[in-house]
């Protein structure tokens, strides 16, 4: 299904969510998440449930909305969703709704996310997230062509110091050129060693494949820390 901005709009795949961890999982690395259930009164008046740990309000019948953000930090932890009743409702027509409520009243297995739009795409999965100097920052990165057709591009990976800025000598991976036929993955191990004069904190690492170094078609990032 293409739209007026061209094959962004292609839907390649969907999966079912049946857990919070998978509807958070599936919002970071996917983006919104097609959900809904069970409504109740009065807080669906205003902009969505949020009690916690568990909804004592009155049932009002079902609905469905989007889920596009959430806060473990906030409390209680919450949801960001997008509803259908124009912006006159809840917070020019968006809402929040406490997990607890949540997972209290969605349907079970009515919480969908979808891929598309995007012909490659890259995944990093961290090995471990605490890292101190003088030992190794390993990480699994996944390369996957979404399409019918084979793909090249580059690959590569850049770092983000403590204070915001890009690591000197980024990027810190690549870039190296891949060649993927249709529908094929591949993962390969990266390794970094931490020098001992490493700046102490949380660390940036993100992963790019597309161009290099105009054009980023996708990416995928996670946070480690170094420690002494």
């Amino acid at each position: 299904m293409s739209g007026p901005c061209g094959d962004d709009f292609t839907l390649q795949s969907c999966d079912t969510l049946y857990t919070m961890a998978e509807i958070i999982d599936a919002i970071y690395h996917h983006g919104p998440v097609l959900g809904g259930g069970l409504v109740c009164n009065p807080c669906w008046s205003w902009s969505g449930c949020v009690c916690d740990p568990v909804c004592t309000c009155q049932i009002g019948g079902g609905h469905a909305y989007m889920l596009y953000g959430y806060d473990n930090d906030y409390n209680p932890p919450i949801f960001y969703f997008q509803n259908s009743w124009g912006t006159g409702w809840g917070q020019s027509g968006r809402g929040i709704h406490s997990q607890a409520a949540y997972e209290q009243l969605t349907y079970t297995g009515q919480n969908f996310y979808f891929t598309g739009g995007k012909d490659i795409r890259i995944e990093l999965s961290p090995h471990g997230t605490v890292v101190a100097r003088g030992d190794t920052l390993a990480l699994t990165a996944t390369l996957e062509n979404y399409t019918e057709q084979t793909q090249s591009f580059s690959a590569w990976t850049d770092a983000y110091l403590p204070n915001g800025n890009p690591y000197p000598g980024n990027p810190v991976a690549g870039p190296v050129s891949v060649t993927l036929q249709p529908y094929q993955q591949i993962s390969k191990v990266v390794r970094h060693f931490v020098p001992q004069a490493a700046p102490l904190g949380f660390y940036r690492y993100v992963g790019n494949v597309g161009i290099y170094p105009m054009q980023v078609d996708d990416d995928d990032e996670f946070i480690f820390i170094v420690s002494p």
